[in-house]
């Protein structure tokens, strides 16, 4: 029988301020406006683990087309 995974999503922008690696692990800070994020919301997430997922945004400049003389 194959279980589906249901839980909470918060999802916010954020900045990685700092992260560290000690062994095998690995402690990700994070810094957010905290008016964007539900903090109800993240309080209870924090009660079970989690699963994450870094996602970056990114803008790239492309050349622009050489115009034919």
């Amino acid at each position: 029988m194959n279980k589906q995974l249901t839980g909470r999503k918060v999802t916010f922008n954020s900045d990685i301020e700092n992260f560290k690696v000690k062994g095998s692990l690995v402690t990700i800070n994070l810094t957010a406006d905290a008016q964007q994020i539900d903090l109800n919301q993240l309080s209870k997430i924090a009660e079970n683990d989690l699963v994450v997922d870094l996602t970056s945004v990114q803008t790239e400049l492309l050349d622009e087309p050489e115009k034919e003389k």
